[in-house]
């Protein structure tokens, strides 16, 4: 008894004019002991095994495959994608924090009595936004800036 070629009922059409198609074809091996060899193959129109692969599985079983597989690289890109924005903010974060570690070290602003100002600077939501209130917190202490109260 000799094993036939089998194509898997995975395939899809590489382009929208539906010319090429990629399947998995499985073949015996020579010599082997049932043994089989996956083949993938990127077939054209007109290939004697695209017609094969077209009379078997049909045109709508081919479609149904390739919108399934259109939505699952759409839906891995978008996670990918959300994934990617979450590490950009996570690293984002970590830099304000840092930024405001080293900040609280400047001996101006440790030892600063102006507790409104260094509460500002913990709070501030943007590296910017935290470097311009320190600014202006050791502009105060060193004297070049004149609080009015």
């Amino acid at each position: 008894m000799s094993l036939q070629v089998e194509y898997l009922d995975n395939a899809y059409w590489e382009n929208k004019d539906k010319t090429q198609l990629k399947c998995i074809r499985l073949k015996p091996v020579e010599g082997g002991k049932g043994g089989r060899k996956k083949d993938v193959l990127l077939l054209n129109k007109g290939d004697p095994e695209y017609d094969v692969v077209v009379s078997r599985w049909g045109v709508p079983h081919i479609d149904k495959n390739t919108q399934e597989r259109a939505d699952s690289k759409d839906k891995k890109d978008r996670e990918n994608r959300a994934v990617h924005e979450q590490r950009k903010k996570s690293a984002e974060l970590e830099q304000l924090f840092n930024a405001k570690l080293q900040t609280s070290e400047i001996p101006e602003i440790k030892n600063s009595t102006n507790k409104a100002m260094r509460s500002k600077i913990r709070r501030a939501k943007s590296v910017i936004e935290m470097q311009a209130l320190a600014a202006l917190l050791i502009g105060m202490e060193l004297g070049y800036i004149e609080v009015k109260k």
